[in-house]
């Protein structure tokens, strides 16, 4: 058994910056190195992950890695209650 810690997950940007913030629906942080990143959605009709919605997946994940060298893996889950579409997005 791995120990972890769980829980949403959220970050605001300093009013006085132009960045923006982020959000997380569940981020399990595991001892073993590991962070799983859960996005949670319910479309009421098939859902598809496209480019843009891919990038700010990405963005999420470097928001919680500010330092690579610390060599953590990075796995993202989604919960549906309907089928995801298998796209490009999906296989890079």
């Amino acid at each position: 058994m791995v120990e972890t810690f769980q829980g949403p997950w959220y970050y605001s940007a300093p009013k006085d910056s132009s960045g923006a913030g982020t959000q997380i629906d569940l981020l399990i942080d595991r001892k073993d190195l590991t962070i799983n990143l859960s996005e949670m959605k319910f479309p009421e009709a098939e859902f598809a992950i496209d480019a843009d919605y891919a990038k700010k997946l990405r963005q999420k994940a470097m928001f919680l890695n500010p330092y690579p060298k610390q060599r953590r893996t990075f796995l993202l889950l989604w919960s549906l209650p309907l089928e995801l579409r298998a796209t490009p997005m999906l296989m890079t």
